[in-house]
């Protein structure tokens, strides 16, 4: 029974290590919220992005071309949501911060709700981490939870 435990936590460890490696040397994201009204919150996404280092999308969603080329109408991590029948999403993610499509030092995402009770919202952005050489490129999917109060 111990040796099934011990492979068990070995397998997590060098599956997780990874994960958890990539994510922590080149961005740190901190969630919170902030109550607009008794039904109303911003939930608010920080990252601190690692000096060298760029944020862009893993979903490209691309305008209409220009004299200049491409030009991009959403260039920024994927948010999912899951399920929650106690929220409402308001609006689309605002952003700040984004320059030549990409992000870097710090950015906060803000996603607008709508709930009538207190509730935990649970979900998992998406989103590419480039150094700024673009020779080094991370796909990187992370879990989040706030709990509304």
């Amino acid at each position: 029974m111990k040796i099934i435990a011990l492979a068990q936590l070995i397998f997590l460890l060098l599956f997780l290590l990874p994960y958890a490696s990539a994510q922590n040397t080149t961005c740190n994201w901190s969630y919170s919220s902030s109550k607009i009204n008794d039904t109303t919150y911003d939930l608010i996404f920080h990252v601190d992005i690692k000096e060298g280092y760029v944020l862009f999308s893993r979903n490209q969603v691309y305008g209409s071309k220009s004299e200049k080329g491409i030009e991009l109408n959403h260039f920024g991590p994927t948010f999912t949501f899951f399920k929650n029948d106690a929220i409402r999403l308001i609006r689309d993610i605002k952003h700040d911060k984004r320059t030549l499509g990409t992000y870097s030092n710090q950015v906060n995402f803000t996603q607008r709700i709508c709930t009538k009770s207190k509730t935990q919202i649970v979900g998992e952005l998406s989103y590419e981490i480039a150094n700024s050489r673009w020779d080094s490129c991370q796909v990187i999917t992370t879990p989040f939870v706030f709990i509304l109060k």
